[in-house]
């Protein structure tokens, strides 16, 4: 029986691991037979090429986007027209029961605005036959 020494070992051993690669690389998805498919082509989230706008994800959205106005009217909890509506800030009142209202939607990539408006006439004329400003409401 042939003896070695335990230090020859060793060396050969740590010879090993000195010349092995440092660094690694993963092998890429979609290799046929090596590799599971890419996930962008099983799972539309991960597409590379998906667009995260909101009018290319629904027509719906490219439909929506505009102004809209129309005739308005606010009701109190007993659902009674509010003819007489009043602020804090505000001297006078003004009539919510024929307000205007106004309506701007936008979609704009992945993101949708929009902005109010409510206007009512002011029930107090400053001098008989002239209507002072009335109130806008915005939201």
């Amino acid at each position: 029986m042939k003896f070695v020494h335990p230090f020859a070992s060793l060396a050969l051993l740590s010879s090993l691991f000195l010349s092995a690669p440092t660094g690694s690389e993963a092998l890429k998805c979609g290799i046929a037979g090596v590799t599971k498919q890419c996930l962008g082509k099983t799972d539309v989230r991960y597409d590379a090429s998906a667009s995260y706008g909101l009018a290319d994800q629904d027509e719906l959205w490219g439909d929506l986007s505009g102004l809209y106005y129309g005739d308005f009217a606010t009701s109190a909890s007993d659902w009674s027209l509010l003819s007489e509506r009043t602020f804090t800030t505000i001297p006078g009142s003004f009539d919510f029961s024929a307000a205007r209202r106004f309506v701007n939607f936008t979609v704009d990539g992945s993101r949708f605005h929009f902005k109010v408006l409510i206007m009512a006439k002011s029930n107090n004329p400053a001098i008989p036959g002239i209507q002072l400003p009335g109130e806008i409401y915005c939201k």
